[in-house]
């Protein structure tokens, strides 16, 4: 009689969150693009050694320029890239599973803008594809603060960077509430 242990394996199947410069679709490090690679163990240490020190927490959503969000000269009005950002956000959370309609009918909250800081480095045009980063950099009891930045596509010149604290209030009295245990629970798995 032979051997009936079967071979071990020398590849596997991972499913890996990254960005993939051919598609065009939202991206996220911690919830994108899925891509399937059929890779040997020695390319597995390769990709972990090549994502050392990348935050699962970043977030991107790409943004294209439409002639409605210039001005008289050509570029993006200021005010729409707070809209842009506004995105981002609400993608992010609903990548995570939450809609914000749900969250004010199911869990009473709201999640509103508390303050803005931006910063308008380059201009953006019509045309142009943005990619439009959600980061949270800090989580309180009651609010979230995203670190934000606009670049192109494919590029890492910063057209406009943003820190946004948003506020969890509740749905009714429009008072500072709790952010909801399940949506805390959500961006720790994901952080």
């Amino acid at each position: 009689m032979g051997n009936t242990r079967s071979p071990r394996p020398r590849f596997f199947l991972l499913t890996i969150y990254r960005r993939c410069k051919a598609n065009a679709a939202p991206v996220s490090y911690a919830a994108g693009a899925a891509c399937c690679c059929l890779i040997s163990i020695r390319n597995l240490f390769v990709l972990l050694w090549s994502l050392r020190g990348m935050s699962l927490s970043q977030f991107s959503w790409p943004v294209r320029v439409y002639y409605e969000d210039t001005d008289s000269g050509g570029v993006v009005y200021y005010a729409n890239y707070l809209k842009f950002m506004e995105r981002a956000r609400t993608e992010r959370l609903r990548s995570l599973g939450f809609e914000q309609d749900s969250l004010r009918t199911e869990q009473g909250v709201l999640f509103t803008v508390h303050s803005v800081q931006v910063d308008f480095h380059k201009p953006a045009q019509f045309n142009d594809a943005l990619e439009v980063s959600a980061d949270i950099i800090e989580q309180k009891r009651a609010s979230l603060l995203f670190d934000q930045k606009v670049c192109r596509q494919g590029e890492s010149t910063v057209l406009c960077s943003g820190k946004i604290r948003i506020a969890c209030v509740d749905a009714r009295s429009f008072r500072p509430s709790p952010i909801p245990a399940i949506v805390l629970e959500a961006l720790t798995d994901v952080r």
